[in-house]
This record gives structure tokens, C-alpha cells and sequence, in this order.
């Protein structure tokens, strides 16, 4: 409606229309990426977030004791016997308890 006009100043100059179509096509393209990989990102928080992660036994694990992780305190259990000070890694989480195992 707005292109073909009989006359010339109802007419919309490409110069306008060129620059917001590229101008909206930017932001729909950036926010749509940044939608995606916030999506397939890891989980940071919950039981997802631990899991596989790395920390230090505080106290003796045999089979239950305390694990540090991302500078937190945590109640642990594992199969094997873990002297204090070695390094554990998460495989699971029960009622806010975690199942770690040695590091070798």
C-alpha cells in the first residue's frame, strides 16, 4: 500500500526500509542464538548441577562423613573407604545426601 502510491512523498524510501529490516533481522538472529544456548547449557543448581562434579573429602567417608564442594559442606556416603583430604567426585544425590567415589 505504502510502495505503490500516486504520489511521491506517502512513498517509504528503500533507505528506511533496507536499514530496520536488517536492524530487526540482528536482534531477532541474537536473541534467538542466546535462547538456544541458554537451553543446552548444563544445569548450575540442583541435583543436575552437582552431579559429576569434583571436591574434597573433609572427613573420613566409610562409609559416611563430609564432603567439600564449591566451598559447601556436604553429607556423603560412598562403597569405598576414602581417607580425608582426597579427591571425590560426585555420581548422585539422595535426600540431600551425596554419593561419591574416590578420584584415582
Amino acid at each position: 500500500m505504502l510502495i505503490e502510491t500516486p504520489t511521491e512523498y506517502m512513498k517509504i524510501s528503500l533507505s528506511v526500509i533496507i536499514p530496520a529490516v536488517l536492524v530487526s533481522a540482528a536482534f531477532f538472529t541474537f536473541a534467538v542464538s542466546k535462547a538456544v544456548k541458554a537451553r543446552l547449557a548444563k544445569p548450575t543448581t540442583g541435583t543436575e548441577g552437582l552431579v559429576g562434579e569434583i571436591g574434597t573429602a573433609s572427613t573420613p567417608i566409610a562409609p559416611e562423613g563430609k564432603v567439600s564442594i564449591h566451598g559447601e559442606f556436604w553429607n556423603a556416603t560412598s562403597d569405598q573407604k576414602i581417607d580425608a583430604g582426597e579427591r571425590v567426585q560426585v555420581i548422585g544425590m539422595t535426600n540431600l545426601r551425596l554419593k561419591v567415589k574416590k578420584i584415582e
